[in-house]
């Protein structure tokens, strides 16, 4: 075990490989490829991601095939299995509910995502406030707010201290605990800062940083209030242009037909790693407007307080919401669906889709916009490709609907990675008596085998969502 400094980065895959020929089974060995980076004092924890490993397969007469396969010493599963296609079922991080993945050839490498560990320190055990003593703030205005932001500490937490107008220093009490970030340790740099929210030119907001300032050698005492005294805030030492015409009109057109409440959004971020991955972040920009239309907002200038070393990322997204209800009962649920894509910052060419939603999912030949009955426990769900995008890969969830005389929850019960347009569910995914919905997200673009990308657990460089109707088996 090696000692982590804070957050890590791990992108794992899985890889897959079968040997053996003649048509005759072959042993198919599943091992996890772990790619770890880090940052300077932030070291990766040794650890065995996968906790159980299981091939699934057809066994050519209407039932399932289950080979559970066998831990090796060098940390890798193998099992025997008949030649054709089979799933890898795998088990990882004590989970309940399996990762599976459509494995169409002996050999393939899927991608499992980026998993997040920060274990090397605990959470405060109790609420410890945290007062931020701030000072050279550009003159408070009514909507400013401040935020702190660390990596080692994994914070990145943002609030209205409520200060008085006009005013260049104050105090920032933040009552940190586990849902902030970690207990702060003097090598801890905080990155604390003035936000500020204007108008944009279709009625919506901006929102920048205008002055920040780092801090450290603090040592946080569980329970025992924190004094910073922060450095005086300075405007960024840079500043970068983004020209910003986007077609967030044809984002909302593009999302499935009911979707209530649309918004959209632009988000800059910034870490201090090489390539930007998922987890805390520092925002520089967001852009939040007024409507889910088309609008060119022309150039938007933002300043970047940080070295150049660290990695900028912008994405759009358009969401909206769908509601559901199981049948006969007064449980509702409302379900997020959204197109999502990544924002080159020096394009400057109109922002539009890069993958729209599928089309035409079925669920055991049923169309799945209307409520479903008596598909069975293993029903094919099947769809069209999305209109919008090139070479997309798909993941396919099944939640139930948990009853609860109101609002409802969510439980979810499957999960599947597939490449094709279309996946049978395995026997007994769904149960009698019990209300789902299933989520098919398309997804396209990202990045190369072994290297870490932003949201590699499933978004990749785009990606578009869509959810049925109720489905009851």
């Amino acid at each position: 075990m090696k000692r982590i400094g804070g957050f890590i980065g791990i992108w794992l895959a899985v890889a897959l490989s079968a040997c053996g020929g003649g048509g005759g089974d072959r042993t198919v060995t599943v091992s996890a490829v772990q790619t770890f980076w880090s940052t300077t004092g932030i070291e990766s924890q040794e650890t065995s991601p996968l906790d159980a490993v299981t091939l699934v397969q057809s066994d050519g007469a209407g039932g399932t095939r289950r080979v559970v396969a066998t831990l090796q010493r060098d940390a890798s599963w193998t099992a025997t299995l008949p030649p054709g296609p089979y799933w890898a079922e795998v088990r990882r991080n004590g989970r309940t509910v399996p990762d599976l993945h459509e494995v169409a050839t002996g050999g393939d490498v899927v991608d499992l995502g980026i998993e997040w560990m920060a274990i090397s320190r605990p959470f405060p055990a109790v609420e410890t406030p945290v007062a931020f003593q701030v000072q050279g703030l550009v003159p408070w205005e009514a909507g400013d707010r401040l935020s702190v932001y660390g990596w080692d500490a994994g914070v990145d937490h943002e609030a209205d201290p409520s200060l008085g107008l006009g005013v260049t220093q104050g105090t920032w009490t933040v009552p940190w605990r586990g849902a902030f970030g970690q207990r702060v340790v003097p090598s801890d740099l905080l990155r604390v800062s003035q936000v500020r929210t204007s108008a944009a030119s279709d009625g919506g907001t901006v929102m920048r940083l205008v002055a920040s300032a780092s801090v450290s050698g603090l040592t946080m005492v569980d329970g025992v209030q924190l004094d910073a005294a922060v450095p005086a805030l300075a405007a960024p030492t840079r500043t970068i242009d983004l020209r910003l015409d986007l077609r967030a009109g044809a984002f909302a057109d593009a999302l499935q037909p009911g979707a209530a409440d649309q918004a959209a959004r632009v988000l800059v971020r910034a870490q201090p790693v090489p390539d930007y991955v998922f987890g805390n972040v520092l925002p520089l920009l967001r852009v939040a407007p007024v409507a889910a239309i088309d609008h060119d907002f022309g150039t938007l200038s933002f300043g970047v307080p940080v070295p150049d070393s660290w990695s900028l990322k912008g994405f759009v997204d358009v969401s909206g919401f769908v509601t559901r209800a199981i049948p006969g009962t007064g449980d509702t649920f409302t379900l997020t669906t959204s197109i999502t894509r990544t924002l080159d910052l020096g394009s400057g060419a109109p922002i539009a889709p890069l993958v729209t939603p599928v089309r035409a999912l079925r669920v055991g030949g049923a169309d799945a916009s209307a409520p479903l009955t008596g598909v069975g426990s293993a029903p094919r769900l099947q769809w069209t490709a999305p209109a919008t995008g090139a070479q997309p890969r798909y993941t396919v969830v099944v939640h139930e609907l948990l009853p609860s005389g109101g609002p409802g929850r969510l439980l979810q019960t499957f999960f599947a990675a597939v490449k094709g347009a279309s996946v049978d569910l395995p026997a007994g995914t769904l149960e009698a008596g019990k209300t789902y919905v299933i989520t098919v997200t398309a997804t396209v673009g990202g990045g190369e085998v072994g290297k870490s990308r932003w949201w590699r657990d499933g978004f990749g460089d785009a990606s578009a969502s869509l959810v049925s109707e109720t489905i009851q088996p």
